[in-house]
């Protein structure tokens, strides 16, 4: 089956294809906001933390401002006795109570800096004890009594320890604080590096992209190409071609015809798209789908050339045809290509030439044997006695007249056969008497070269159906071609064998054999070899002759591999046998060979 290249990529587009990229790309954009979000969040609970912390530490300070503020007003009212002083004492005091319990809130998941603020509240409650102690003295007993009072260090040491504790608690504030920086920095050099990271990924991904798309568009443009260039050259051979050429679709229509078609059945292309083949040939009579009336298998065209057929014209003309089939299979099915030609002008001469051969051979015979008559007269001292060089050129005349009534006959033989008018008598009859009239027909031919012409043929009847005349005939050119190519004293072997329903007729000889060169054309027209020094060539028709006759009787007739000379075989089914189905291999020998010959027969069969 013929099989138009197809044209295409590496893959076909597929719509799943790219909405499968295009899913991924909207997937890693999703991720890709995923991760910057998840980032930002990061970004902004850290620069929160840091903000927090910074703003305790700032409200810590505060505290610390506030007791400084109560103190530094505690002491205008000693120093004073003025009451104003303690305004803003009574203000700092209610100030760091707010700061104090604000950190306390803040530091509520934070047990050991709560724990601190807890002990420097409690410091600082003391230490406005003790100023409330002294402002209290000063109102009893004056100035003296609270300076002393103040001087006797208790306050001095609370505000150590209160400044020890703040600081205790600034220095975790501080640590924590640059842990968050820290975290922060390392946090936003993560968030660049991730963002050049999917910066660069997706740059190399925009530029594969961009490069697979430009290789696909560029082999697609090379492929368009060539397919155009494909195309060109076909309908190039297709336009020059001078058969008529017509491509039919899986159901028979036309669907593209050539120059020379539309010349041959006189319409135009478009006046013949889309109709039935019928139209202008019966290439699939008959009933149900078109390529099972053409013939179409699996393995093929089951007969890709079809000869006597006839082309119906436009103008009503009716034109003899041979038609050359082939298979092509298709996307969108089987289609068959259907190549026409004229064959008026071959068939003109054909039967010019049967005639002028006819003509000759029947106008070559009469005088011929007139003349085989004269000279064969002449040869047995009808008429004088001859002496003994006039008597051999007799003799030379009389065998080449008779070769020549040989080839007329042959001719007339093979025209007959080709034109269908060999008329053959077919009768039941036994085999082994045929083949025993070929042995005796020959034998003065054997005797004359000194050849043993052997028959081994049983005892058993062998019925076949036939035209016994014929198969003598058949035989006859067998045992004669198996002398002529004999050496002188040699043997031929006539053999007659019948197994599985078939009877098998056998010529051996012990000749030069059969050359390989020519055993592949053996049964074609003027096939022969080299005669031996003395012996008189042959036809050339008589195994085309023979090969017809035997297909006329149903058999084969091929030539088998010998260790020595050569081998020829025919087979006849025997009368009253089932029939044998023939399968037809490939055996060492010219051709093709039917399997069921006898295991001693098997060869390339020619027939």
């Amino acid at each position: 089956m013929n099989t138009i290249p197809v044209f295409k990529a590496d893959w076909e587009p597929k719509l799943w294809r790219t909405m499968a990229v295009a899913s991924a790309l909207s997937g890693a954009l999703v991720l890709l906001a995923v991760v910057f979000g998840v980032e930002y969040n990061h970004s902004t609970a850290t620069s929160a933390n840091v903000n927090r912390t910074y703003r305790e530490r700032v409200e810590i300070d505060a505290l610390g401002a506030a007791l400084t503020d109560a103190e530094l007003a505690q002491r205008g009212y000693i120093i004073t006795g003025d009451a104003a002083f303690l305004v803003p004492y009574h203000a700092a005091r209610a100030r760091f109570d707010r700061v104090a319990e604000a950190l306390g809130e803040a530091f509520r998941r934070r047990p050991d800096q709560r724990e601190r603020l807890r002990r420097l509240h409690a410091l600082a409650a003391a230490k406005f004890a003790a100023m409330e102690r002294a402002n209290a003295v000063r109102g009893s007993r004056g100035p003296a009594a609270a300076a002393a009072a103040i001087g006797a260090g208790e306050e001095k040491r609370l505000m150590a320890a209160i400044a020890q504790t703040q600081g205790a608690i600034l220095a975790e504030q501080g640590r924590i604080l640059d842990t968050g920086v820290t975290r922060q920095r390392a946090r936003i050099l993560a968030t660049k590096r991730l963002i050049w990271g999917l910066v660069l990924t997706m740059t190399v991904s925009t530029f594969a992209l961009g490069y697979l798309f430009w290789r696909t568009r560029r082999r697609n443009h090379a492929l368009t190409l060539k397919a155009v260039r494909f195309g060109t050259r076909q309908n190039a051979i297709f336009a020059a071609a001078q058969d008529a050429i017509v491509l039919l679709n899986p159901d028979g229509g036309i669907e593209m015809v050539n120059p020379a078609a539309e010349h041959l059945f006189g319409y135009p292309a478009n006046a013949l798209l889309r109709r039935d083949v019928a139209l202008l040939a019966d290439l699939a009579p008959g009933d149900g789908a078109f390529l099972d009336r053409i013939g179409y298998r699996s393995t093929g065209l089951a007969n890709p050339f079809r000869t006597n057929l006839h082309a119906r014209r436009r103008d009503g003309a009716v034109l003899p045809i041979e038609v050359s089939l082939g298979a092509m299979d298709l996307p969108d099915g089987v289609h068959i290509v259907a190549a026409f030609r004229d064959v008026t002008e071959r068939e003109r001469a054909e039967d010019l030439r049967r005639r002028f051969l006819s003509t000759v051979s029947h106008e070559l015979r009469t005088p011929l044997t007139s003349i085989v008559g004269a000279l064969g007269l002449l040869r047995g001292d009808a008429v004088s006695g001859l002496h003994g060089d006039v008597r051999r050129l007799v003799v030379i005349a009389e065998s080449n007249a008779v070769r020549l009534i040989r080839l007329v006959n042959d001719l007339l033989d093979i025209e007959k056969l080709e034109a269908g008018a060999m008329r053959f008598d077919f009768q039941m009859l036994d085999l082994r008497s045929a083949m025993r009239e070929a042995a005796e027909t020959m034998r003065g031919l054997a005797e004359t070269r000194g050849i043993v012409l052997r028959m081994e043929a049983g005892d058993t009847p062998v019925m076949v159906r036939g035209d016994s005349g014929r198969l003598v005939q058949v035989a006859s050119n067998l045992l004669s071609n198996a002398v002529r190519f004999s050496r002188d004293g040699g043997v031929v072997t006539l053999s007659l064998h019948a197994a599985s329903g078939r009877a098998t007729v056998s010529v051996q000889d012990h000749g030069p054999g059969i050359d390989p060169e020519l055993g592949r054309r053996l049964f074609t027209r003027f096939g022969q070899g080299q005669c031996p020094a003395g012996v008189s060539a042959g036809t050339g028709l008589g195994l085309t002759i023979a090969r017809e006759i035997v297909r006329a009787h149903g058999g084969r007739i091929w030539h088998a591999p010998a260790r020595e000379g050569a081998l020829f075989c025919f087979d006849l089914a025997v009368a009253g046998a089932a029939p044998v189905t023939l399968v037809e291999g490939t055996f060492a020998g010219s051709g093709t060979a039917t399997l069921d010959v006898p295991e001693s027969y098997r060869s390339a069969r020619t027939g």
